[in-house]
């Protein structure tokens, strides 16, 4: 039992003195942006949001000549690709109005 608290007090004072790590070695934490963030940000950026087929959305910006589509309901997890199509539309939106 003694040797027990020994070990433990060690860890606990390897952790004070920040040479153990205690953080964990996971990714920290995702939380993805809702369907309706992302058409809210397209709709920010002055796009075009149509109606498609189902629960699909084609929003398309004047200074562009292709348009992205988004799938899903509003209140869905988009994915990490979807956020990533949105991100790269805007930016091609930015480097159009210069």
């Amino acid at each position: 039992m003694v040797q027990d608290t020994n070990y433990l007090s060690h860890w606990c004072n390897l952790a004070l003195q920040g040479k153990l790590k205690t953080e964990s070695r996971h990714r920290k934490k995702y939380f993805p942006k809702k369907i309706r963030e992302l058409k809210a940000m397209l709709l920010k950026a002055d796009c075009i949001c149509e109606q498609g087929k189902g629960s699909h959305t084609k929003c398309s910006h004047p200074l562009l000549d292709y348009k992205i589509t988004i799938s899903g309901k509003d209140g869905n997890d988009a994915k990490r690709y979807q956020e990533k199509d949105v991100k790269d539309f805007l930016k091609d939106i930015q480097e159009a109005q210069k």
